[in-house]
């Protein structure tokens, strides 16, 4: 943004060039307790299932299915590939427990990949709707 400067005394002008002015942003964010939980499933019909419960068990406010996503893996002793539904669950550190436990109940693998990673910092009304839809 330019600035214009005049000075009437000396009858010249002066430009220059100024930093536009930037919002306060940090407002809008804080430290938060939300989780996003990952977890993969073989197919629909077990991602389904899953998010279903957690949603109706409150244990989740959002998921996210990813589908296409290829894994490449050690399992037994062998390298494995598969095409799996990475699921990005966003829940509350308080609920990772219960949820953790519910994921178990009801998914096909022995070993399901269930991984909790913190949100530090988060759009505050996003924030709010993750807490009123898990509690």
């Amino acid at each position: 943004m330019r600035q214009m400067l005049f000075d009437p005394s000396l009858g010249i002008v002066a430009t220059g060039l100024r930093a536009p002015s930037r919002p306060d942003r940090t407002r809008y964010f804080t430290m938060t307790d939300t989780i996003l939980v990952l977890c993969t499933c073989p197919d629909e019909a077990s991602a389904d299932l899953i998010c279903a419960q957690l949603l109706n068990q409150r244990l989740a406010a959002c998921i996210n299915q990813l589908p296409g996503l290829t894994s490449v893996y050690r399992w037994q002793g062998k390298i494995e590939r598969a095409t799996e539904i990475q699921l990005i669950i966003k829940s509350h550190a308080a609920l990772f427990e219960p949820l953790r436990q519910c994921i178990l109940a009801h998914h096909p693998y022995e070993v399901p990949e269930i991984l909790a990673l913190p949100a530090s910092q988060g759009h505050q009304p996003y924030l709010d709707w993750i807490k009123q839809e898990t509690s």
